[in-house]
């Protein structure tokens, strides 16, 4: 995938600003967080060279349910960040799946 400025007379692809969310997901039995949900979600269009939408506006999310330890903050972090990168490979594919069902019309002749 290349990321231009302007596409041009093709089509484009129009990606809104990612919302990452944690929510506790169930409790230990001090009333503390136990486990914790990550979830990311992006919405996204096609746009075709006139600018109307030609596919979309659509919103794809992914979810992962993780252990969370309070006493491990460092580990807590480096997992958090890698959590944070699957989400964002898993919202990217989902993407690129669904961009197999933009109509022809909108990528030109």
């Amino acid at each position: 995938v290349d990321v231009v400025a302007d596409a041009g007379h093709g089509p484009s692809l129009l990606l809104g600003a990612e919302h990452l969310t944690t929510r506790k997901v169930s409790l230990d039995r001090r009333a503390r967080a136990a486990e914790q949900e990550m979830r990311m979600t992006i919405d996204f269009e096609v746009r075709n060279a006139d600018g109307e939408t030609v596919f979309g506006p659509r919103t794809v999310t992914s979810s992962r349910i993780y252990a969370f330890d309070p006493n491990s903050i460092i580990a807590l972090q480096g997992e958090e960040q890698l959590i944070q990168r699957e989400l964002r490979d898993n919202v990217a594919a989902q993407i690129l799946r669904q961009l197999r069902y933009v109509p022809s019309a909108a990528t030109g002749p």
